[in-house]
Parts: C-alpha cells; sequence; structure tokens
C-alpha cells in the first residue's frame, strides 16, 4: 500500500475538549499522507464537531450507556447493533489505528476486525493489544494535542506542533442561526460571552471543582457593563441549569440566555461575541477551535496541558490564582478539596482586567 492509500481509523470516545485535541492531528495527518482517507469512532455527543469536519471521511458511532440500556432490554437487539458497528468498520479495510481510549477493548476488537496496524497510547499497561504502543503516566508537561501528534512519529513523520490548531467548522444552517438569534436580541457586536459551568465532564461531586462560580460570574457580568458597555450573552450549559438560574437571580443588570444550543450553534454564537469568559471546559475548546477570543479560569487542571491550543495566543488570556497546591489534577485524579481557594480567590476585577487586555490587543491587529 503506498502512501497516498493510507486508511486511518482514529479512536477517541470522550469529551468534547478531547475530541477537539485530536483535529491538529487530523490535519498533520492529510499534511504528511496526502490523499489519505480518515475515519473516526467517537461518541454520540461528540460526533456532532466531527460530522462537519472536512478530513472525516466516515464517522462511527459508539455510545456506551446507549449499548449498556439495550443489553439490559433484549441481549439480542445490543449483539445486532454491536455486529452491525463492527462490520461498516470492517468494509472501511483500514490499515492503520491510532487509538486513544486508553483501554484495550478498542485494540482488541479491531485487531479482530483485521486493522494491522495499531498505534496508541499505553496507559497503565491497557496497550496490550496494540502493535505500537506509547507509554503514557498522564498528560503532565505538554499540550494534549501534542502527545496525540506525537504518535506521527511511529508512522515516521515529525510533524511540527505549532504548525497547527484546534478546529471546529460550523454549516451554513449554524451561522443563520447566530445571525437571526442576534438579530431578535438586536445584539451589536459588542457582546462579551459568558459561560459558568462547564464542569459536568468531572461528575456532579467534583464538577464543582473546575468552576468559578455563578455568584462571581454574575458579578463579572455587571462590571462588563459598567466599564465596557458591553451586554453579556450567558450560553447555559446540558445538566447545570442552576448555575444558570444563580446568575441571571444575582446579575443586576440584563443579561440573555442560550438556551439548548447545539455545539455548532454555540461555536458560531460565540463566534460573533467580542470575547467569551469561561471555566475551564469543553465549551473552551469549542470557542477557540471556532476563532473566538477567550478569558478562560483555571484551577486544579494545569493550562499549559488542558489550556487553549491555537497558533493566535494573543487572543487568549489565560487567568489563574497562584497557591502552592494548584495545580493538583494530575494522572486523570482529582483529590479532594474543601476550600477550591485555586478558583475561589480570583476576583472578577482580575479577569475583567485580562479581558480588557484581549480587548485592546485584539484592537491593535
Amino acid at each position: 500500500m503506498t502512501k497516498t492509500e493510507k486508511r486511518f481509523l482514529l479512536v477517541n470516545p470522550y469529551g468534547v475538549g478531547d475530541v477537539l485535541f485530536t483535529t491538529p492531528l487530523l490535519r498533520a495527518l492529510r499534511d504528511h499522507f496526502p490523499g489519505c482517507v480518515l475515519g473516526y469512532l467517537c461518541n454520540r455527543r461528540t460526533r456532532e464537531i466531527l460530522e462537519t469536519h472536512p478530513l472525516v471521511h466516515r464517522l462511527f458511532v459508539y455510545e456506551k450507556d446507549e449499548l449498556r440500556k439495550m443489553w439490559r432490554m433484549s441481549k439480542w437487539e445490543a449483539l445486532r447493533a454491536l455486529f452491525s458497528l463492527c462490520s461498516d468498520i470492517r468494509k472501511e479495510h483500514y490499515d492503520v489505528l491510532l487509538d486513544f481510549s486508553l483501554a484495550p477493548e478498542f485494540s482488541f476488537v479491531l485487531k479482530w476486525l483485521g486493522i494491522p496496524r495499531r498505534i496508541g497510547l499505553d496507559y497503565r499497561n491497557r496497550g496490550r493489544f496494540l502493535t505500537d504502543r506509547i507509554f503514557l503516566a498522564g498528560f503532565d508537561d505538554r499540550p494534549v494535542a501534542e502527545y496525540y501528534l506525537d504518535t506521527l512519529r511511529r508512522l515516521g513523520q515529525s510533524p511540527v506542533a505549532g504548525n497547527y490548531r484546534t478546529e471546529l467548522w460550523t454549516t451554513e444552517e449554524d451561522e443563520r442561526f447566530a445571525d437571526s438569534f442576534f438579530l431578535d436580541h438586536s445584539f451589536s457586536r459588542n457582546v462579551i460571552g459568558i459561560l459558568p459551568g462547564g464542569g459536568a465532564a468531572f461528575g456532579a461531586q467534583k464538577g464543582s471543582y473546575r468552576r468559578w462560580g455563578a455568584t462571581q460570574f454574575a458579578t463579572l457580568c455587571d462590571k462588563v457593563w459598567e466599564n465596557f458597555r458591553m451586554e453579556c450573552l450567558v450560553f447555559a450549559t446540558p445538566g447545570e441549569e442552576g448555575i444558570t438560574e444563580t446568575l441571571v437571580h444575582q446579575v443586576k443588570g440584563k443579561v440573555t440566555v442560550a438556551h439548548q444550543t447545539t455545539l455548532r450553534q454555540m461555536a458560531s454564537l460565540m463566534k460573533r461575541c467580542r470575547a467569551v469568559i469561561c471555566n475551564d471546559s469543553g465549551p473552551l475548546h469549542v470557542a477557540v477551535a471556532a476563532g473566538a477570543k477567550t478569558v478562560s479560569l483555571f484551577g486544579p487542571v494545569d493550562p499549559r496541558v488542558y489550556g487553549p491550543y491555537t497558533r493566535q495566543t494573543t487572543h487568549h488570556a489565560i487567568v489563574t490564582q497562584s497557591v502552592v497546591c494548584s495545580p493538583c489534577y494530575r494522572r486523570f485524579k482529582l483529590p479532594e478539596c474543601a476550600q477550591n481557594v485555586c478558583l475561589q480567590w480570583i476576583s472578577p476585577e482580575k479577569v475583567l482586567e485580562a479581558l480588557q487586555g484581549v480587548l485592546e490587543k485584539a484592537s491593535e491587529e
């Protein structure tokens, strides 16, 4: 098989941010293997951000919770659904697997389906069915996207990490939705996006460790109006509606809430904002990939690893609070924390100052 005929299947069954961190690799694969065919196995929520990507030839959806529910209702139907998925993958005749699942079952099944070369990250010896195992203790010292780009080295290529960025492609329908939303709410382009949620990926118990807090965001919204005379558009995230309600009740001025948008609709709205202020979260990476300017708040998670991955660094400001225990999220583990001072000690004034810096740099370009 020639270099230009390679057929790659990427596997990443995790969240929005994780999947967006693989999009630089998609671009690098096309650069290093012109004419290659790229397939992707993801979950149902992230399908939306991959189905419009121009480099992805075929998408496969594996939703573990759906399969378990189906199994409880009918084992035959569950087996038939799984067989159908495997059959669809086999028909594509992929010759290289790039496995970012950190789980042995994917590489085992895809070996059985006939993918001869299987490259992936070997976390806690879970890569035993891979042909090329890349040892991983955790994402600890550099951007996650660069760990993914490193898999190309097993294919004899040396990508230049700084040449790539995360990508998200919206449709004309998504853009029309955003235009109509701004028109319906009589918005100018002097709007600041606010995303007070975004901790759901850590679960109900520890999700709050990544969130600055609705009260602080409400104070910030008032200060944005007082200092810049800019309105705030608050993005509500599924499962975190209470955070949005608290913000709306506590803000002194007026805010507009965007309810129940799709990820791509959110991206289209974010592009029209002067900047987006948010927690460390998947929606942060949606904003970055869509080309919005951002101010993000990081506490337990290291922004050098999980922060915005982009060539346009002046478009993004990261706000942290210097405390001896931060960052504490290491090797996929987040310790219990009673105070969460790494976020709670960040003042609205500090965030406002970061926003001003981003807006000033934008006006100079």
